[in-house]
């Protein structure tokens, strides 16, 4: 009954999750979007005008959005937003600076996060579906900020 955001990170993880959740009841919360010009401006404007609680599901929200208060009660990032390995630039950058894939990971998360959460007043549950994530905080978390670490509850597996 809450607006929210899945952040799945890539074309191919939206179109997974949309396909699962067409077969549910929460079919109709469903806004996603594809690469053409103004989709992603389409679902957003259907998302924050609709009464109903809607859930954006989508690859590239994850900076310039601002889902404040009811607009998103909860996110989900369907992994962790680690930059594309097979990208040449990816692969120049980390030879020239072996701690900039972790830093670019570790802001990418932190903005990501940041969509539903926009104040000091406003709140959402982000939940994190990825395994790996305990592995990137253990070889990351000094280039994160306090107040973002302390932000997290682990409930387990």
């Amino acid at each position: 009954d809450e607006k929210g955001i899945i952040h799945t990170h890539s074309y191919k993880l939206t179109q997974a999750v949309v396909e699962h959740l067409r077969g549910t009841k929460h079919a109709p919360r469903v806004i996603t979007h594809d690469s053409a010009v103004g989709s992603r401006d389409r679902a957003i404007y259907e998302h924050v005008n609709s009464t109903e609680p809607t859930v954006l599901v989508s690859p590239s929200m994850t900076e310039g959005l601002d889902l404040s208060e009811d607009l998103s009660r909860f996110q989900v990032l369907s992994k962790v937003p680690f930059p594309y390995l097979g990208d040449p630039f990816v692969k120049a950058r980390m030879a020239h600076d072996e701690r900039w894939y972790g830093w670019q990971t570790a802001l990418t998360l932190v903005q990501a996060t940041g969509r539903s959460i926009r104040s000091m007043e406003d709140k959402a549950t982000t939940y994190m579906l990825d395994a790996d994530f305990n592995n990137f905080m253990a070889r990351n978390s000094d280039i994160l900020p306090m107040w973002w670490k302390a932000a997290i509850v682990d409930h387990g597996a």
